[in-house]
């Protein structure tokens, strides 16, 4: 096995709990191998991320955040 390095999310509880759900849902044997599963899929598309917030209310508590979608930029060689 490949070796890790610690990472660290912060998020409200609320959406915690919601995520680590959402992993257990999907199959995942850890919240971890969610987040990596999530993060390995982004990198090898290399293409835009679009996030589709769907009850965005519970992903921005406090109201004030609505994430459509985004683009990254990618780095011209």
């Amino acid at each position: 096995m490949a070796k890790r390095k610690s990472a660290g999310v912060s998020m409200t509880p609320e959406f915690e709990g919601m995520a680590k759900r959402r992993a257990t849902d999907l199959g995942f044997s850890t919240f971890s191998a969610y987040v990596n599963q999530l993060i390995r899929s982004d990198l090898m598309s290399g293409g835009p991320l679009t996030i589709t917030a769907i009850g965005s209310r519970a992903i921005a508590a406090n109201g004030s955040v609505r994430i459509a979608s985004c683009e990254r930029k990618r780095k011209k060689n």
